[in-house]
């Protein structure tokens, strides 16, 4: 079973400790914090006030998963606020950051990482890229490292309203 950590970030747009670095060396993570309501799939992939004129409204709770009618999920992403969670039970990996945009103009969520080989935590983001040839899809969820290089993914998400079973994991 999967135990999911809290996470934390620090205000004044910096994810991690706010020290710069973190206790194995990794830099922490420059961003501006964005509303995610205002991202390209939020039509599709949120539950947002449309009364509310605040550009960093977030959204209602949301869930997306990888499983299609014909398999069970791998990857489950918790979206709420401007923030979310990520986990993939097999890979016993889970994050949590939030909506922003990077020095190089991308957007993603920004936050950490846990998983067997980073046990303490590390700097990541989670992008959402388009995916065109699925139109029921929200995108495509990839983490990567700070230099842009995929740590996991990427996943086909889609919304899911209601119960989901993760797919069981290979001994």
């Amino acid at each position: 079973m999967l135990v999911l950590l809290a996470l934390g970030g620090c205000g004044g747009g910096v994810v991690g400790t706010g020290s710069g670095t973190g206790d194995d060396g990794t830099r922490d993570i420059q961003y501006m914090p964005l509303g995610v309501c205002a991202a390209e799939f939020a039509d599709l992939g949120l539950r947002c006030s449309t009364v509310s004129p605040d550009p960093f409204r977030g959204t209602s709770n949301v869930q997306w998963s990888d499983a299609d009618k014909s398999r069970d999920a791998s990857a489950l992403a918790v979206l709420e606020g401007n923030g979310a969670m990520l986990q993939v039970p097999c890979q016993q990996l889970a994050f949590l950051g939030n909506w922003g945009e990077l020095p190089d103009g991308s957007v993603g969520f920004v936050g950490r990482y846990v998983s067997p080989a980073a046990p303490e935590g590390k700097p990541a983001v989670v992008l959402v890229l388009p995916a065109p040839a699925e139109p029921t899809a929200v995108g495509w969820l990839e983490m990567v490292d700070a230099s842009g290089a995929t740590l996991f993914g990427p996943w086909l998400m889609r919304r899911v309203d209601g119960d989901l079973r993760f797919a069981a994991c290979a001994p």
